[in-house]
């Protein structure tokens, strides 16, 4: 296991305390990376780390508030050729609307158990589009003929001809509250795509206006003390979240959604899309 930690803006005691709490559950491979965030560094870091990694590696490469699903027959998918898998971005918010911090006293599921299938496409204008991250690969796959390693185009998405195999949902603890949550982060983020926006790099453009309207959802007059949303991020919050419950009834095992009960339009018909990849899959897969 392999952590980088973005250390810029942070004084040391907090530097060292997050080195301390590593080690307290024995991760002892980290890099504390200095440089200011930006989503193209972190990309370049971890393309520099996978092309360190052993011929045969295969590659987990998740956020530290991402929760990976995969299959039950995620073997027999590989046995069958399979060497890299998507999955798609759910956010998790908590059942009263009022991004609380997160705490050591219960499950993160039990605190933030509502489902919100849509959400990000939603803020973004992206309707059809689902939030794509590669959730398991080989370093080495079958597109370069298991030579070349795999780099990353963007922090979610890998440069391949190969199309990789969709496995379903996985969980995205992206809104936690208080003063160590997402609204400091996303403020992080915002000002360092600002930052970019003034000095011409054109590709932060798109960056920094979906940071600006996923802060329009939220009133931040109050925070860190309190965190309310706005007229149109209650709305859209709650027509684009749902409570599953146990996402392993959810998951059948080529990894797509079963039945999901809804109250919106958007996730009405993002369950039939998934019923007609259920069943082309089932098709594809017979006998697994």
């Amino acid at each position: 296991m392999n952590f980088v930690v973005n250390t810029h803006g942070i004084n040391a005691s907090i530097a060292r305390s997050t080195k301390a709490l590593l080690r307290s559950i024995n991760v002892w491979r980290f890099t504390l990376e200095p440089a200011e965030y930006t989503s193209n560094r972190k990309r370049d870091i971890v393309n520099t780390w996978l092309t360190g990694l052993p011929t045969d590696a295969w590659v987990i490469y998740a956020d530290i508030d991402e929760f990976f699903y995969y299959p039950k027959s995620i073997d027999v998918l590989i046995d069958l050729g399979h060497d890299d898998f998507t999955g798609y971005m759910v956010d998790q918010v908590d059942d009263t609307f009022t991004f609380p911090e997160l705490m050591h006293s219960s499950s993160i599921s039990e605190q933030y158990p509502m489902s919100c299938f849509g959400l990000r496409q939603r803020i973004s204008h992206t309707w059809g589009v689902e939030t794509l991250k590669h959730v398991l690969f080989r370093v080495r796959g079958r597109d370069s003929n298991y030579t070349e390693p795999r780099q990353f185009s963007t922090s979610h998405k890998l440069r391949s001809p190969v199309e990789a195999l969709n496995v379903g949902p996985f969980k995205h603890f992206g809104f936690t509250g208080g003063v160590n949550g997402f609204m400091g982060v996303l403020l992080m983020k915002l000002h360092a795509y600002e930052q970019g926006d003034e000095r011409g790099h054109s590709k932060n453009i798109g960056r920094t206006m979906l940071y600006r309207r996923q802060l329009d959802l939220f009133d931040v007059s109050g925070w860190p003390e309190r965190l309310q949303l706005t007229v149109s991020g209650s709305s859209t919050f709650k027509e684009t979240c749902v409570k599953i419950g146990d996402w392993s009834a959810f998951i059948n095992k080529e990894g797509t959604v079963h039945a999901i009960e809804n109250r919106s339009n958007e996730i009405r018909n993002l369950k039939l899309k998934r019923t007609r990849e259920a069943k082309s899959r089932r098709e594809s897969y017979v006998g697994l």
